[in-house]
């Protein structure tokens, strides 16, 4: 392929492995269901590599694959389906940014999409489901990452994890629930992000915060029995949001869990912590 160029993939199963390097590249398969990428040979998984690349992917079904790797490039990932890759279904690392949007991610050994050391990622409008571990993970120093309008339900691990110094995150418009063993959003070490709009349920607590991660959290519609279960050592800041699982607008210890004691009001209320200061509500 020469730099610059599309790449239109016909209707087939292609059981192959791709490797891109240093290339602009659009690769536009048939349509999800028609232009497949099989890559399981009995021995090994592929899918689609890309290094020191921009490229575009759209139209393909991933299965039995490790889906798209990306290193040190740019991407649009737009309209595909993954769905039983191994390890995880789309990969970010080493300053690679992307926009993810309008894929299915779904019945994965490992994550729907891990993003590692990145900045200025947007991972909108996509459905990620019933994976083995998190829909979402974002681990080590990532920055300005946005999660918009997605739809995470039934993972084995958190339906959005923000690890490691990973900052600036906005977390906004996103349905998430039925993380039943896990978390709606989880965030942990170091780690800070805005949450708002979200609407979460059926998860074992809405948000956690971990280990000296911080949160704006406004807007949000929480649901679970735990909506936001604070055991950082830093202050939270929170406004407006719902606890539907309530009657009558009373707030419960089950709400708002924060290592401390108990200030406990009538629809305007708050909850100090020893250790963390004061969260107003």
């Amino acid at each position: 392929a020469k730099d610059g160029c599309t790449i239109a993939v016909a209707e087939g199963t292609y059981n192959e492995y791709f490797s891109i390097n240093n290339l602009n590249i659009t690769i536009q398969g048939a349509g999800v269901g028609k232009s497949i990428v099989n890559s399981y040979d009995g021995i090994s998984y592929g899918g689609i590599t890309a290094n020191n690349s921009n490229i575009n992917i759209s139209g393909f079904s991933f299965t039995e694959s490790n889906g798209i790797l990306l290193s040190n490039s740019e991407a649009i990932i737009n309209s595909n389906e993954f769905y039983d890759c191994v390890g995880g279904c789309i990969t970010l690392n080493d300053n690679s940014n992307a926009t993810i949007e309008f894929n299915q991610l779904h019945n994965t050994i490992g994550f729907g999409i891990a993003v590692t050391d990145n900045s200025k990622t947007t991972i909108s409008s996509n459905e990620i489901y019933e994976n083995s571990s998190d829909g979402i993970t974002l681990q080590y120093n990532n920055s300005a990452v946005i999660i918009t309008s997605n739809k995470i339900y039934s993972n084995g691990g958190s339906g959005i994890s923000v690890l490691y110094n990973s900052s600036s995150t906005t977390i906004a418009s996103n349905e998430i629930h039925d993380h039943n063993r896990h978390w709606g959003i989880f965030l942990s070490d170091n780690s800070a992000a805005e949450i708002t709009t979200n609407n979460l349920y059926n998860n074992l607590s809405d948000i956690l915060l971990f280990n000296n991660s911080t949160a704006i959290i406004e807007e949000n519609i929480l649901i679970s029995d735990i909506g936001i279960y604070n055991m950082s050592k830093e202050t939270i800041d929170a406004a407006g949001n719902s606890f539907e699982n309530d009657t009558e607008y009373e707030i419960d210890k089950y709400d708002i869990y924060d290592h401390g004691y108990w200030d406990k009001k009538k629809e305007n209320y708050t909850v100090r912590c020893e250790e963390c200061g004061e969260v107003n509500f």
